[in-house]
């Protein structure tokens, strides 16, 4: 339905049953010998670093040890071709299907992301696909997301879904921004403001910032207030930066009051030991930027592409970014105001560049776009 599985198990059975890890990617020489004709196999090993004294169990991993000559790299797609032909016949690792709301977060945003800085639609289709099936699985009737958009081992049980944590709910919330600058559908704002205010009913903290756990879910002797990242980020870096991009946006200010008092509350982390809380220096970063907007808007029909590029070749952090034909600019205005009156000038794709609100003179040039960036 478009949503990711959670993982792949590491082991999978050697031929004599037992497991191992890495068996269905790794190999050994004896096994390329049996595949393929000697010159073909001297050269995978070669190429592909095939040792007698692999390091996983004895068996090698893949890598490019060195590029292949241009003569060599008929003979190498042939093998790589064969390889993978027998590789199919042993027994694949098993999967985890579970979907995790938070990690298919991560994957919406980084799909909608890189659709943007590829100019690649398939990417923003997928976004919005995987997105609408989280939302669709993990999202109950009290409008509050689950952990998990389905049971694992498929989508017949009938346990209660567990409750979504912080990061869950803020990471949905990060991935419908991303959302909406990937499509321009303003729909995804109202989506990501939903998200920001079940995490201040039911996690937020007194004081400031914000509970892992949901202030009804189970009892806990201790309620952690997440602020290290570890092998994701914080749910609090996540939230604090969603918090900076909807109020840029919306120019509500509780989003930003809300940030600020959650900067607050872990201002000595930030001080003592920044290095332990990466991405909340960055959404402090942010919070400190210059506020940037860019916005790119044409009439049906013309091709916005020569403007796009210019922004698609820099690297804009802090720049809130809108994209979007001008039919859909009254549609935007109602939940971004700072977009009204950024019509497309002489009937050609325009863009305007403001900071804090004010905006150079519009311009229909790419090299000039380039010069105000």
């Amino acid at each position: 339905g478009g949503a990711f599985a959670s993982a792949t198990d590491a082991d999978s059975p050697a031929p004599d049953g037992h497991l191992e890890e890495g068996r269905f990617f790794t190999w050994i020489p004896a096994e390329v010998d049996a595949i393929l004709d000697p010159e073909s196999s001297a050269l995978v090993q070669e190429l592909y670093g095939i040792t007698a004294v692999g390091p996983v169990e004895g068996r090698s991993v893949l890598y490019q040890a060195r590029p292949p000559a241009p003569g060599e790299r008929e003979a190498l797609q042939r093998a790589r071709h064969a390889m993978l032909q027998a590789r199919s016949t042993r027994p694949a690792p098993q999967r985890d299907d579970k979907i995790v709301t938070a990690w298919n977060g991560y994957a919406i945003s980084a799909l909608a992301r890189a659709a943007v800085a590829r100019a690649e639609p398939r990417w923003a289709q997928a976004a919005v696909q995987t997105a609408t099936a989280v939302l669709s699985g993990a999202l109950g009737e009290d409008g509050r997301l689950r952990r998990l958009a389905r049971q694992p081992g498929g989508s017949g049980g009938t346990a209660p879904l567990p409750d979504a944590v912080l990061e869950d709910e803020a990471s949905l919330a990060l991935a419908c921004l991303d959302l909406f600058e990937a499509t321009g559908d303003p729909a995804w704002i109202d989506q990501a403001s939903a998200r920001l205010q079940i995490v201040q009913r039911h996690f937020a903290a007194p004081g400031g910032g914000w509970f892992r756990t949901p202030d009804d879910g189970e009892a806990l002797l201790v309620r952690s207030r997440p602020d290290h990242d570890g092998a994701e980020p914080s749910g609090t870096a996540l939230v604090l930066e969603a918090l900076l991009r909807l109020s840029h946006l919306t120019l509500d200010p509780q989003w930003q009051a809300l940030a600020d008092r959650g900067f607050a509350a872990h201002a000595h982390q930030l001080t003592e030991r920044p290095t332990a809380v990466p991405a909340m220096i960055g959404a402090l970063a942010r919070r400190h930027a210059p506020a940037q907007e860019l916005v790119i808007v044409w009439p049906p029909g013309a091709d916005p592409a020569p403007l796009i590029d210019v922004v698609r070749s820099r690297w804009l952090p802090y720049t809130t970014r809108i994209m979007v034909e001008q039919s859909q600019l009254d549609a935007i205005a109602q939940r971004v105001p700072w977009i009204q009156g950024k019509l497309p000038q002489g009937e050609q794709p325009t863009a305007y560049v403001c900071e804090g609100g004010v905006c150079q003179r519009p311009t229909t040039d790419p090299g000039q776009l380039a010069a105000l960036l």
